[in-house]
């Protein structure tokens, strides 16, 4: 029943860079202008529709270490994201980093990071947003159109690993199946509208895992949407199972809401939350849970498959491939939430990192901080490694760098 946790990961672009360098020529097929997502080792997926809350990368000019067009470190940002059904328009940020990036087994392009920002469903258009304008990289490649649609796919009668938007208009209630099969959600949406951007799977998070080792668990990973009325939730499962919500740092045992005549715990729920099915009764703290990383050992791994571009651990992916391209250290990259912010108090945070051959006297914790691409050492998270286990405390939410040394940046 347990599952392996997916690679974890990354890439980003933080302070300054020295010059880039570009090829004129090059086999591949993009061109200046084309906006590409990480294939499942190039970043080669050329895509025209883009969805909000996801990285992607603007194609300036393929790359040769002999030829030197002069290029920004950023790219100015002259791009606008009109609403096709209104005026609700899209911040696009900035100025956009330039970074290289492999295309293909021996080919290199330069590109220019645009991060599509999340949009509520409340604040989205229904038809969502023509992309149009141009960015511009300076030197010898100057300005460069750009045009795509951003837009959420619409959801059918399913829920899936990317968010899709769901709109009911004073309908009967709406079933969508979970992701496995084994269950389903009913959404209440008579006499009234309703829009919602919905996601969930069913990734093993050994996080919390790790702190019921006797038991066998099973996820379902809500994205957190709330809902304008209380709906109802079916998770299928054997009679002598254990239903139990994860929430706000908390097991809430829904047990005793199975009906035999479903097969399935049946309950109500006001958002799509975490749900984890036990073969054994679960009791004690889950607070302070974070995923476990990957470790990367001095550039990091080469060409790992890319997850899912809207979860975790794409931004571990994302923090990762940062690291290995400008920093000379070895390192680990884990999480506690997805964005950086403040908690508001400190906290003890924990997870079992592979550590082989770090010097764990003298690790280093760093915060990083997207919106600034900067990374924040955390003085006082004294780290400590035992047995496997790594605690260390902090104050902030987001992603981690545990380093060996301070960071140092490569010649």
């Amino acid at each position: 029943m347990k599952r392996l946790l997916s690679a974890l990961l990354g890439a980003a672009m933080i302070l300054s860079m020295s010059p880039l360098t570009f090829s004129a020529s090059a086999s591949s097929s993009l061109s200046p202008g084309d906006i590409v997502e990480r294939g499942d080792e190039y970043y080669d997926d050329v895509v025209s529709s883009l969805t909000p809350g996801k990285t992607y990368y603007i194609a300036i000019a393929p790359y040769d270490r002999d030829v030197d067009l002069d290029l920004r470190s950023s790219a100015k940002n002259h791009l606008e994201a009109e609403s096709i059904s209104d005026n609700r328009n899209l911040s696009l940020g900035g100025s956009l980093s330039i970074s290289r990036r492999k295309v293909s087994s021996d080919e290199y392009w330069y590109f220019a990071k645009l991060d599509v920002r999340d949009v509520s469903a409340t604040s989205y258009p229904e038809d969502g947003y023509d992309l149009t304008g141009y960015i511009d990289a300076g030197g010898d490649v100057g300005e460069i159109e750009v045009s795509a649609t951003i837009e959420y796919e619409e959801g059918g009668g399913y829920l899936e690993e990317i968010p899709r938007f769901y709109i009911y208009d004073d309908e009967e209630d709406i079933e969508l199946t979970l992701p496995d099969g084994n269950g389903m959600l009913v959404i209440n949406s008579r006499n009234v509208k309703s829009k919602y951007l919905l996601a969930m799977d069913t990734d093993y998070n050994s996080a919390i895992a790790e702190k019921f080792p006797d038991a066998n668990l099973d996820f379902y990973n809500g994205n957190g949407t709330s809902f304008k009325r209380t709906c109802k939730m079916y998770i299928e499962a054997d009679s002598d199972e254990f239903l139990y919500e994860y929430r706000d740092g908390k097991l809430i045992d829904h047990t005793k809401s199975y009906d035999d005549s479903e097969g399935a715990f049946v309950f109500n729920v006001d958002r799509l939350g975490t749900y984890i099915l036990s073969d054994k009764k679960l009791s004690g703290s889950v607070s302070g849970a974070i995923d476990n990383p990957s470790s990367s050992s001095g550039s990091g791994a080469s060409n790992p498959t890319p997850p899912a571009a809207d979860d975790a651990a794409a931004g571990r992916q994302q923090v990762s491939d940062l690291v290995s391209t400008y920093f000379t250290n070895k390192f680990v990259v884990v999480n506690y939430g997805t964005s950086y912010g403040s908690i508001g108090k400190t906290i003890g945070l924990q997870c079992k990192p592979d550590l082989t051959g770090f010097n764990t006297a003298n690790l280093k914790v760093y915060a990083y901080d997207a919106a600034k691409n900067q990374f924040l050492i955390q003085n006082y998270a004294y780290p400590k490694y035992s047995n496997g286990t790594l605690t260390f405390n902090s104050n902030v939410t987001g992603y981690y760098v545990i380093s060996d040394g301070a960071l140092t940046f490569k010649k």
